[in-house]
């Protein structure tokens, strides 16, 4: 089992609520889900405030959420 990394609270409170945007409407969609699962556990147990968004095409509801930091795990 490895050690898993745990975020300062100051870098936590400078990055924000992170959202994990994962899905799409490629081929890829279920490729990208599993990934977009695993960098929000990975966040998450990091000690960050992290959301996961499955995107399906709607590109407004990306820009009015309510986050300050995004990964793309679309593929």
């Amino acid at each position: 089992m490895s050690a898993s990394y745990q975020a300062e609270k100051s870098l936590v409170d400078a990055v924000g609520r992170v959202a994990v945007i994962c899905g799409g409407c490629s081929a890829e969609r279920e490729v990208s889900l599993n990934s977009g699962e695993a960098v929000y556990q990975a966040v998450k147990t990091a000690g960050f405030d992290v959301i996961k968004l499955d995107y399906q095409g709607d590109l407004n509801a990306l820009l009015t959420g309510d986050y300050q930091r995004a990964f793309l795990a679309l593929h």
